[in-house]
């Protein structure tokens, strides 16, 4: 139950820092193309890659810490970065098809899903 504690005051943090972005983003360059978006999505990989990086090279790294950095801060800031750190580790062990079909899965489907939402409740 902790752990499920520490991740949503992460993800709230992290929420909270998306909209942030967002919103400044917004604000100096409109909706179009959707900068803010893109820029929590990039600087969130980012921001995943250095935690995760740095984490590896503490001993004591410990699982809240990871759970409270990557899984709520990260994860609530965009779910992109977990994403890509999955689709990392399949090309890390070489696994490239998988890579690739859940790069290109994740893509079709996701919008295919919002896609077949969205025309649904248009009607």
């Amino acid at each position: 139950m902790v752990n499920y504690l520490i991740v949503g005051l992460g993800g709230g943090i992290g929420a909270m820092l998306r909209y942030g972005v967002q919103t400044q983003i917004v604000s100096h360059f409109g909706t179009i193309p959707p900068w803010g978006t893109w820029l929590a999505n990039v600087s969130g990989c980012l921001l995943f890659g250095l935690i995760a990086g740095w984490g590896l090279r503490q001993s004591g790294f410990s699982t809240e810490w990871r759970l409270f950095l990557l899984t709520g801060i990260c994860g609530g800031y965009t779910t992109f970065s977990s994403f890509t750190a999955e689709a990392l580790q399949f090309c890390q062990r070489g696994e490239w098809l998988l890579a690739f079909l859940y790069i290109g899965s994740t893509l079709l489907f996701g919008f295919l899903g919002l896609w077949v939402a969205t025309t649904i409740m248009q009607h």
